[in-house]
This record gives C-alpha cells, sequence and structure tokens, in this order.
C-alpha cells in the first residue's frame, strides 16, 4: 500500500478484499437499518391526533438516519470515478449533510426534552405551529452551510483516493486556509458545540427529575410526621372524600405528572440513542483529526474503514426507539391479541347429519 498527497488529492491502492468486504457490510446495515427507520416513521404518524413536536423531530432523526444509510451504500464500488468531479463530491456531500442532520435532531430533542422538564410554561411557544415550522426548516437548512460550498469549491474540499476512485472527507491543514478554517468550523459547530449542548441539557434534567424526587420524599416525611397517629384506614377515608369531592381538579392534576413521566421517559431514550451515537462516531472523529494533523496511508485507510463504524448508530437508534416504545409495544400486544382471536375463534364447525332414525318419530 503506498500513498502520496497534492492537496486534496490522495494516492490509495487497497486490494479486491476490501472493496468485497465493504459491500457486505453496506448491504447488511442497508436491509437492518432502512426498514427500522421506515418504521418508526410509520408508528409516529399512525395516530395524527396524537402527534407531538417530539415525534416529529424524532421522525426526521430517522429520515435522516435511513437516508444516511441509503447514500452510504455506493462507496464500495471501485474505482468510481476517475477524477474529483462533481458527481464525486455530491456522492460524498449527501451523508455527510444526513449526518450533521442527525446530529442537528438530537441536539433539538435534547433541548425540547429540557424545556418540557425543566421549563414547561416555556413548552407552549415550541408547540405551536410556527415554533416546530422553524425548528424543523433550521435543521435541514443549517446544514447546508457545510456540504454546499464543499460541494461547489468555494469552502473547504473533499479529498480524492486514486485506486478507489472515490472522494472522501479527510482534510489535511497543508491543504491551504480554506480546508483549514472549514474543518475548525465543522469540528466546533457540528461536533463539540451540539455534544456541549446536547450533555448540558440532560445533565440539567437529570438535576431536575433528582431534585423533584427529594421533594417527593421530603413532602412524605412532613406529613407523616405531623399526623404520626393516624392510622392508614383514616388517611385513606380523608384522601377517598377528598378525591370524591375534586373530580375535575383530580384529573387535571393527574394528567400533569403522567405527562412529565412520558417526557422522561423519552429523555431516557433519547440519552440512550445519544451515548450510541458517541460510541459509534468518536474513533471516527479521533482518526479524523489524526490526519487532519498528519495523515499516512494507513490512517487515511482506517478512517475509511471506521466510517462503516458510524452506520452502528444509524441503525441502532430505530431499534433502541421502537422497543422502548409504548406505541409499539401496545400494537405489538394488539396484533398478537388479534391473531390469538383469530386463531382461537376461527374454527370451522362442520354440520353433522343425524340418522334417519333418531329424526323420525315414535310411533
Amino acid at each position: 500500500m503506498n500513498e502520496t498527497t497534492n492537496g486534496s488529492y490522495f494516492i490509495l491502492n487497497v486490494n479486491r478484499d476490501f472493496a468485497v468486504v465493504s459491500m457486505v457490510f453496506q448491504t447488511f446495515f442497508l436491509v437492518v437499518g432502512v426498514p427500522a427507520n421506515a418504521l418508526v416513521c410509520f408508528f409516529t404518524f399512525r395516530k395524527k391526533k396524537d402527534i407531538k413536536l417530539s415525534d416529529i423531530i424524532i421522525s426526521m432523526l430517522a429520515i435522516s438516519d435511513g437516508l444516511y444509510t441509503i447514500v452510504r451504500a455506493s462507496i464500495g464500488r471501485t474505482p468510481v470515478y476517475p477524477t474529483s468531479t462533481i458527481s464525486c463530491r455530491i456522492e460524498v456531500g449527501l451523508p455527510l449533510y444526513f449526518g450533521i442532520v442527525n446530529i442537528y435532531c438530537m441536539t433539538v430533542l435534547a433541548v425540547t426534552r429540557y424545556i418540557a422538564i425543566v421549563t414547561p410554561q416555556r413548552m407552549i411557544t415550541v408547540r405551536r405551529r410556527h415554533g416546530i415550522l422553524i425548528i424543523s426548516l433550521l435543521t435541514w437548512t443549517l446544514p447546508l452551510i457545510f456540504t454546499l460550498p464543499q460541494i461547489f469549491g468555494y469552502w473547504g474540499g473533499f479529498s480524492y483516493t486514486n485506486g478507489l476512485g472515490i472522494c472522501l472527507g479527510v482534510y489535511h491543514y497543508s491543504q491551504g486556509f480554506l480546508t483549514g478554517s472549514y474543518y475548525i468550523c465543522l469540528i466546533l459547530f457540528v461536533v463539540q458545540f451540539p455534544t456541549l449542548i446536547i450533555g448540558w441539557c440532560y445533565h440539567q434534567i437529570y438535576l431536575e427529575v433528582k431534585r423533584s424526587r427529594l421533594r417527593i420524599s421530603q413532602f412524605r416525611s412532613s406529613t407523616e410526621h405531623d399526623d404520626p397517629s393516624a392510622s392508614s384506614h383514616s388517611r385513606g377515608t380523608k384522601r377517598n372524600i377528598t378525591i370524591s369531592g375534586n373530580q375535575g381538579n383530580r384529573s387535571s392534576r393527574r394528567r400533569e405528572p403522567e405527562n412529565r413521566k412520558a417526557e422522561i421517559a423519552i429523555a431516557k431514550t433519547l440519552v440512550i440513542i445519544f451515548v450510541t451515537f458517541q460510541i459509534s462516531f468518536m474513533p471516527y472523529s479521533v482518526v479524523s483529526f489524526y490526519n487532519f494533523i498528519s495523515h499516512t496511508s494507513y490512517t487515511v485507510l482506517l478512517q475509511l474503514g471506521l466510517l462503516f463504524v458510524t452506520y452502528i448508530g444509524n441503525v441502532a437508534n430505530p431499534y433502541i426507539f421502537l422497543f422502548r416504545s409504548d406505541k409499539f409495544q401496545k400494537f405489538c400486544n394488539w396484533r398478537l391479541m388479534k391473531c390469538c382471536q383469530k386463531g382461537r375463534f376461527n374454527t370451522k364447525v362442520r354440520p353433522v347429519r343425524l340418522p334417519d332414525t333418531e329424526l323420525s318419530s315414535p310411533s
């Protein structure tokens, strides 16, 4: 294996086995990941009356995951392009775009969970139509800043690899000021700042849940201390009288903690998705930063190989969401019940004809 560089040009020779293995991995992730992301979108929009802001952002996350997996599936063919054409740059620019959309969706989900749990009074403004529209437009348009200039060669620049015949997001400081400044902005505004925002939001959610549990425990201990001689029967009788006299207030008070529990459950699911994304994306980011400082043919090939590791997050996200979703569990239980009832009650009964002697009247 040898490698030479000339600006954004790489000569990287690999054997045929690498291309075959890459195609196997891409096909596997394509078959496993795309249907799961489509299933997430189906369960999100199955009941149009129950759609929330979090459902819309989760569906956007699933769409970006699925599209990222689809457009990446064409990298394994070698060679693909003889030179660094615009088609070559579009092929690597599209997955970069959907990857950034994926990160911004997780950032928006973290911020909205923070607002819903820590400052719920501000959630009314976010849930309005113009708020949802603005959030959706920003999530899908801001990543264009980091993709369109590269595709058309105005800012940054993809590296072309001879032998593989593809363009890669491999950057080096020797490629000039535009490439260096682009990579620094990419690290700051796509990796570092969103990660810090997501981590801060979930940390604040954790502190708020911890404070809420502390307040509940203090309230229970103060109640038991104020009336230690009251029997459980009398406390239950007083509670029943109070609740029966305030039916309207009871339903409103009950709805608020239920919504809070649902928001916390969604936040836990999103934390798992974020951690999975970080585990799958961190090795690629570390090697990419190393190649920016001092790259070799082995590290460039390692970055290309670690690109397949990033598929893990895109494939695991929908399964994490589905197995932790109440809608999916209720749907599976409902379908299982319907199948059991269909097999139990749809048994065909054949009529039995009695002999004529038993049907004849006595003489």
